[in-house]
């Protein structure tokens, strides 16, 4: 088994669970490359609760930015679970059967987006058995992390009233109808969208003719083509410390035609009756996740599949997150957790060695 590690001398080692978001380095606004003279545009914009950048070289695309808006708006109209006419809402809120065909959804798109990340997230599920499930959202919602305005909890374990909601074995889809075996089954595709989204935009611009391009949403990543002529894009992994800003970055790698995701506990927290409660759930214990696992970076060719394996890491914790990596196919990993001793420490799997570059400059 090839692995790399890093020891990081951090003056404070980190104790709590972090996480370390992926940084696409990008500028604001259009610009030229000075080696290459190759024209370079940006487009920014807010979704899922956070930011998203496009970077892409070549001809000017004058109605892209109107076209990624549109196209991003429709996928929340299935997924989010903050609009509440959403497809995944209107599940969510009906106790029995659901019928897909009678949405509006399915009429103009056969609830194409709603499917794919149902199948997608029913596919992590049972390869990473169970630790990865879509049905959390009873328990994100208790913990204060949900769409419902909860008050945040303290305490050990959640109520066995809904603890026995969440398990992918009492939901089912078959010819566009959703049934639940117990009622207030809930989903949630909140480890998988963003990811989802980010490939979304991808087949966009490959639609478009556009071939080199660098897409960001909330620190999901997809790289294709070059920056310019022999120049990759650049991707960095933030210093593991809270509060730490996102040009804090311990690794960078150039990346051709590959989706990166992170996931961890740094930014999304609280804390209650003196204990840290993170956003990360584990599915099996019902309650906030706690273990060595700081972050998660998880290389694949979409970003979606890197988006929820880097969610189950941070269940799995290490050394299990290392070895269910290794395991599957076409994906690669980087993994920062907390030795016994407070020591930081860096082990990615045999593909991902390239992040041990030397910093480059933006």
């Amino acid at each position: 088994m090839n692995t790399f590690v890093i020891y990081l001398p951090l003056m404070n080692p980190i104790r709590n669970i972090l996480i370390l978001s992926i940084v696409a380095w990008m500028w604001a606004g259009a610009c030229t490359d000075r080696q290459q003279d190759i024209p370079m545009h940006i487009l920014r914009g807010k979704t899922m609760g956070t930011y998203y950048q496009i970077k892409y070289t070549g001809p000017l695309k004058a109605h892209m930015g109107a076209m990624v808006n549109k196209l991003l708006a429709e996928l929340n109209s299935e997924v989010s679970t903050y609009i509440k006419t959403s497809v995944i809402s209107r599940i969510n809120q009906n106790p029995g059967e659901f019928d897909l065909t009678k949405t509006q959804a399915f009429k103009k798109r056969k609830c194409r987006y709603f499917i794919e990340n149902y199948r997608l997230a029913d596919s992590i599920y049972r390869l990473s058995d169970g630790d990865f499930d879509p049905t959390i959202m009873p328990l994100v919602n208790y913990w204060g992390f949900g769409y419902s305005k909860r008050e945040r909890r303290t305490g050990t374990i959640a109520p066995d009233s809904i603890r026995r909601l969440v398990g992918m074995d009492k939901i089912a889809l078959r010819n566009f109808v959703i049934t639940k075996s117990v009622d207030g089954v809930q989903l949630d595709f909140s480890a998988v969208a963003k990811g989802y989204g980010v490939d979304l935009i991808g087949r966009l611009l490959e639609q478009q003719g556009i071939q080199d391009f660098l897409i960001d949403i909330g620190g999901e990543v997809l790289a294709k083509g070059e920056k310019a002529k022999g120049s990759p894009w650049l991707v960095g992994i933030n210093t593991p410390k809270e509060n730490s800003r996102l040009s804090d970055i311990v690794l960078t790698a150039p990346v051709r035609d590959a989706a990166i995701a992170t996931s961890g506990n740094y930014r999304n927290y609280y804390r209650a009756g003196g204990r840290k409660y993170s956003h990360t759930i584990n599915p099996k214990t019902g309650v906030p996740e706690r273990n060595n696992l700081l972050s998660a970076s998880i290389w694949a060719k979409n970003c979606a599949l890197a988006d929820a394996l880097a969610t189950t890491c941070m269940v799995k914790g290490m050394p299990e997150a290392y070895d269910f990596i290794t395991k599957t196919k076409g994906v690669e990993g980087c993994f920062i957790y907390n030795l016994p001793s407070g020591r930081d420490t860096i082990v990615t799997t045999r593909g991902f060695e390239y992040f041990h570059s030397a910093k480059q400059k933006k």
